[in-house]
């Protein structure tokens, strides 16, 4: 029979928690949001757009920040990010879709005022489910300490898969090199070529893989190719006396036979044939366009995507033609396939759920505070609380994002009005006058004009640095762009027709107030106006602004941290508060004995509490950020490669803490109870002060080991204390209290931990554990002071507690291999895989420590619930077993969630599923191994001591498995992992057949 209160309370857990899932959801994707959910998808502001040998096409729109996928019927299939979440890229930039079962993303991420780059990213998605593999190649900008006006120039490009490798290019300073890359591996230069002023001067690259040579665009039109004979021009355009008439190459392809390129210019897609010989290289045929006879405005986004298809794009539409100019499709909106469908409806059953529990709420108010009043256990309700507070949160930040958004907005006109009053007299127009082709690009007038433009934007507060200019001209009916201040374009670029605002400034020499206007970079506020040549008329104007985007994106970012901040405040305020009250009773109890203990002559359970949780709280300090910290350290370790050795310090960690229980009875039948603890409170000290001191990975991997060891032998210590109780229903209550306890104290370490490195640094977490430890060791001589000398001695009772037998039954090993032993692993998910992952999906450290609450929420919310829930009362049926079983399925389920979906929202997920199996396994593994007819013959403590060790080398195993899945991109290792936890588990059940005490 099912226990009618226990599913009420099991319910009751599942509305809660399905209001604050459906809160989150409702928030991290309203962008996605439709009234009608079978509404088309409308593209615009496209950036690229690439069709793969399968027919599918991947289109990057809404200025970068959105990649949706269109399948060979013209459906979509899935739009990854959005307008307004970035989702796990930031700004897409370039995409490559030759692979069979992987799509590869160029992306760029801004710091923070928009405007300089501070990173470049290429990473690997699902093509199926559009899941991020991996990050396979990274490049910070500190690398290469570019001068604050080319910071927003590019270096890589040129992304092409072929031969069962990614290609690419990289752009420096005075040259450039092709990379090849086999995913999951480091990066390897195959050829490098000087050329002068690479970053600055060269606009596009086009690599012949099998010819083993590399043509290149600069900036002036002019096409070159680089292989073993040197480097020789293929293609100079000539320019006509209209502006019509004008070549202006812009886009590269290459498909083993001809050279493609894009011309601005002429307004045409042309196929360059004769690249071999330059006295024919002018002769280039012209494939589909021109100014007579178009397909789209500007080709400027064409991408050659197969050898029998053309894919062009222009802001609002995608194009596909054959090198005939025969047209095979042309979309600018896309019917909403199935998975688009699934994400509609489910914002909409979201939406359902929040309103239904509020009127719920606001319908009975009185049984809702009944409710409340009765609640059981104040970790719930005070968690629940918290709980809400964050959702409240969520819900205000964003109204105070756009307050902040728009009082920055009247700041930022009224100083580009002031730039504007002093252009004319700052700008060198005479210069500005001869610059009327793309050749001039190299000439001495761009080079004057461009001086002056650097000299009206000097760097001389943080604004300039934010701010993007457009200079350009008036022409034959036209505007084209003369000089952009942050060097992406040339001399000549994208004539355009005139639009009223150009026939404003023309006639009448008006400013234009330009506000939320969009293009596929993004969305700007700006200001522009006239430049006048020497007869008084107006022959250009200037265009300077901010990218509101980056500024809406900066405000985001400062709101989130807030949010974030506030809410580890509040969990951090929430822990300590919970364990001082445990902690004090027992203060009390003992003041008013005149400080003598009378409790089976062990310090009191309150005090073994706040030590414990002080234990754990100085111990987890870095496990939010250890991989990540690792890797930025780099090097290799015993001649591993760099991203194989930064698992060591992980690794490091749980093999020390295995080894602890294992020193523990030398230390203790030496030092005695008192000062093995002192040695633990030491060695954690000791191993933080060598983690901050380390600049390479062996220091760091001794340091981590060392303040292991001496946690593992504080909290086997605080194992022996509760479990030398003499009392049964005391030494229950003492193990509770050291769980409750260790689980507090992980959660404020990490998110102590976060806290301090986004303030500081991640170094500096390592210093303030230094001094934290120590603090913990004067907590514990203070609390200990009044022991009486019984609480100290190495007598036999203490010396049977702690000896470990040599040879263990059988059975006992069979069950801490084979059934425990597999369960452990999650450790690696939770301790590796999540900062990891959530580091290459943008989480900052703190945003990551935040993320393992919800482990604890897990623990708290859906363990309980699924255990009241699935409870067996019928005599005769092996309680402890069935929860063994379920603890595995638990644990197995988050694992395949995350491995199917492998997305943010599958991660978090599944650190919820595996809170709840954690919650459940800890209870019952334990407890099944002491009721064991084995365990009933050892030593006292030795039953405990073995299984401590296989649960830490759990924790050591797992980093190592999840690590080579997540690095091998491959989805199936997940599935390979879950079958074999769930055979070796099966293995030792199907045979272990004697019942075990409920």
């Amino acid at each position: 029979m099912i226990d009618k209160s226990a599913l009420r309370r099991m319910l009751a857990r599942a509305l809660l928690l399905a209001v604050a899932a459906s809160v989150w959801f409702l928030y991290e994707n309203f962008h996605h949001w439709q009234p009608d959910i079978f509404e088309e998808i409308e593209l615009q502001y496209i950036v690229m757009a690439r069709t793969d040998t399968a027919g599918d096409t991947y289109i990057i729109d809404s200025g970068r920040s959105r990649i949706v996928k269109m399948d060979k019927d013209g459906r979509a299939c899935y739009a990854l990010g959005g307008e307004s979440s970035g989702g796990v890229f930031e700004n897409a930039c370039e995409i490559s879709v030759e692979d069979k079962k992987s799509f590869f993303v160029h992306e760029i991420a801004w710091d923070e005022s928009g405007m300089s780059i501070a990173a470049e990213r290429i990473l690997e998605f699902d093509k199926v489910s559009g899941a991020l593999r991996r990050e396979v190649y990274r490049l910070d900008r500190d690398e290469i300490g570019l001068d604050w006006k080319l910071s927003a120039l590019i270096s890589l490009g040129g992304l092409k898969f072929e031969d069962g490798k990614l290609w690419f290019t990289r752009k420096n300073e005075n040259s450039f090199t092709l990379y090849s890359l086999v995913p999951g591996e480091k990066a390897v230069g195959e050829y490098d070529v000087a050329y002068e002023d690479a970053l600055w001067t060269l606009s596009d690259v086009a690599a012949d893989i099998a010819g083993k040579r590399i043509f290149f665009l600069d900036k002036a039109g002019v096409i070159r190719v680089a292989d073993s004979g040197g480097i020789k021009v293929v293609f100079s355009p000539v320019s006509g006396v209209s502006v019509k008439e004008i070549s202006r190459p812009y886009r590269l392809a290459f498909d083993g036979s001809g050279l493609y390129f894009a011309d601005t210019g002429k307004r045409a897609i042309l196929r360059l044939e004769n690249y071999n010989n330059p006295e024919n290289s002018n002769a280039a045929k012209i494939v589909i366009g021109g100014w007579e006879e178009t397909v789209m405005p500007v080709p400027y986004n064409f991408v050659h995507s197969r050898g029998d298809l053309l894919t062009l794009t222009s802001t609002a539409s995608v194009v596909g033609i054959s090198p005939e100019g025969e047209e095979f499709f042309r979309v600018s909106s896309l019917p909403a396939g199935f998975r688009i469908v699934l994400l509609r409806l489910g914002l909409w059953v979201s939406l359902f759920v929040v309103l239904f529990s509020l009127s719920r709420v606001f319908a009975a108010p009185s049984r809702f505070a009944s409710v409340i009043e009765k609640a059981k256990g104040k970790n719930i309700l005070l968690f629940s609380i918290l709980v809400g507070m964050g959702l409240a949160l969520a819900a205000i930040m964003p109204t105070f994002s756009s307050e902040l958004t728009a009082a920055s907005e009247s700041e930022i006109m009224s100083h580009l009005y002031y730039i504007m009053e002093v252009s004319p007299k700052i700008l060198d127009l005479e210069a500005f006058a001869e610059i009327n082709t793309p050749q001039d690009y190299n000439g001495p007038a761009y080079r004057r004009f461009r001086l002056s433009l650097d000299n009206l934007l000097k760097r001389r507060n943080e604004w300039n640095k934010q701010i993007f200019c457009d200079v350009f001209k008036f022409k034959d009916g036209l505007r084209y762009s003369v000089c952009f201040l942050d060097g992406t374009i040339g001399a000549f670029f994208d004539p355009k027709d005139l639009t009223s605002s150009d026939i404003r400034i023309i006639e009448n020499g008006e400013w234009i107030k330009n506000l939320d206007e969009h293009d596929v970079s993004g969305n700007y506020i700006s200001l522009s106006g006239p430049l006048y040549d020497a007869g008084g008329g107006v022959g250009g104007g200037i265009e300077i602004g901010v990218d509101l985007s980056a500024l809406e994106d900066h405000m985001r970012t400062l709101s989130k941290n807030a949010m974030v901040h506030t809410l580890l405040l509040l969990a951090l305020l929430f822990f300590f508060v919970s364990e001082m009250l445990e902690c004090l009773p027992a203060e009390k109890t003992r003041v008013e004995n005149d400080n003598e203990y009378d409790n089976d002559t062990d310090i009191p359970v309150g005090h073994l509490r706040l030590i414990t949780f002080l234990v754990f709280l100085a111990f987890n300090l870095f496990a939010g950020f250890l991989p990540n910290y690792a890797l930025s350290i780099g090097g290799s370790f015993l001649g591993f490669s760099p991203r194989t050795s930064a698992v060591f310090p992980v690794v490091a960690d749980g093999v020390c803490l295995a080894l602890a229980p294992l020193i523990l009875p030398f230390l203790h039948a030496r030092l005695g109870r008192r000062r093995s603890f002192l040695a633990g409170f030491a060695l954690c000290a000791a191993g933080y002060a060598l983690s901050a001191l380390a600049e390479s990975l062996g220091p760091l991997i001794a340091g981590v080991g060392a303040l292991s060891l001496g946690a593992g032998i504080l909290f086997t210590l605080a194992q022996m204390c509760a479990a030398s109780r003499k009392d049964p229903d005391v030494k229950a209550f003492a193990f509770s209290s050291l769980a409750s306890a260790s689980f507090s104290g992980i959660n404020c370490g990490i998110m102590t931990g976060g806290i301090v490195a986004a303030h500081f640094s991640q170094k500096s977490v390592f210093v303030f554990g230094k001094f934290l430890s120590i603090f913990a060791m004067v907590v514990f001589l203070f609390l200990t002071r009044k022991m009486t000398d019984d609480w100290n001695r190495i007598g036999v009772g203490a010396e049977k507690s702690v000896r470990v037998p040599i040879v263990f039954p059988r059975g006992i090993i069979a069950f801490l291999v084979l059934s425990f032993f597999p369960f452990t692993l999650y450790g690696g998910f939770m301790y590796y895989l999540v900062p990891v992952f959530g580091n290459q999906a943008g989480f900052s450290d703190t945003e990551i420590s935040l993320i393992f609450v919800l482990f604890g929420v897990g623990i708290m919310f859906l363990a309980p619930g699924i255990a009241a829930f699935q409870r067996r009362e019928k005599e005769g049926k092996n309680t402890i077993s069935y929860f063994l079983r379920l603890a595995l399925a638990v644990e197995l389920a988050g694992i395949l969630c995350f491995a199917f979906f492998q997305s943010v929202a599958a991660m978090l997920a599944a650190v919820f599923i595996l809170g709840g199996a954690s919650g459940i396994g800890n209870t019952y593994f334990p407890l099944y191994l002491t009721e064991m007819p084995e365990t009933k013959k050892l030593r006292e403590g030795s039953d405990m001591a073995l299984f401590n060790f296989i649960e830490n080398l759990g924790f050591a195993a797992g980093p190592m498995v999840f690590s080579a899945i997540l690095h091998s991109g491959a989805s199936f290792w997940y599935y390979v992992l879950a079958a074999s936890m769930l055979l070796a588990f099966l293995s030792y059940h199907a045979v272990r057949r004697e019942a075990v005490p409920h």
